[in-house]
C-alpha cells in the first residue's frame, strides 16, 4: 500500500523521475514479506504466554507470502507487460550492437585499406547488419531468420 501511495507524490517532484504503474506493480507484488512482522514478533517480551503461537503464525504468513509471491512474480511481470523491450529500447540496443560489431572488426584490423596510418579506416560485413536494420524499419514483433540469436 505504502508503494501505491507514496510513489505517485514523491513523482510530482520536478526532480525525481515518476515511476511507472507497471513498476510499482512489481515493486509491490515482489517487495519485502513480512520484515516487520518479524521484528515486532521477535520483539515481544518472552514471558507471554502465546509468544511461541504468535511466532509461528507470523512464519507462516510470511513464508506463504514469499512463497505465493515468489512463483507468480514472473506472471505479473508479462501481464503488466514488462517482459517484452519498448520500440526505444530495441533501437539503443541494435546501436550498442552495432558499435560492439564495429569496434570487434576495427580491433582486429579487418580489411583495411591501404592508406597511411592517421587515414586508416576499417570495412564492415555490411550483411548482417543491414538485416538488423531493416528489421528496426519494419516495426515491432517482426520475425525473421536467427531471431532467437540476437532477440531485440
Amino acid at each position: 500500500m505504502v508503494v501505491c501511495i507514496l510513489f505517485p507524490l514523491i513523482g510530482r517532484f520536478k526532480t525525481v523521475e515518476p515511476v511507472s504503474r507497471a513498476f510499482q506493480a512489481i515493486i509491490f507484488w515482489g517487495g519485502l514479506r513480512g520484515a516487520l512482522a518479524i521484528v515486532i514478533a521477535l520483539s515481544i517480551p518472552a514471558e507471554l504466554e502465546q509468544r511461541s503461537f504468535i511466532l509461528a503464525l507470523m512464519l507462516g504468513v510470511v513464508l506463504l507470502s514469499l512463497f505465493i509471491n515468489g512463483l507468480t512474480i514472473r506472471h505479473v511481470i508479462s501481464i503488466v507487460g514488462l517482459d517484452q523491450y519498448t520500440l526505444k529500447e530495441r533501437y539503443e540496443r541494435l546501436q550498442a550492437m552495432v558499435l560492439a560489431v564495429k569496434e570487434v572488426v576495427g580491433k582486429n584490423g579487418v580489411s583495411r585499406t591501404s592508406r597511411s596510418d592517421s587515414q586508416r579506416s576499417f570495412h564492415l560485413p555490411e550483411v548482417s547488419l543491414r538485416k538488423r536494420d531493416s528489421r528496426i524499419e519494419r516495426g515491432p514483433g517482426t520475425a525473421h531468420p536467427g531471431a532467437e540469436f540476437f532477440p531485440i
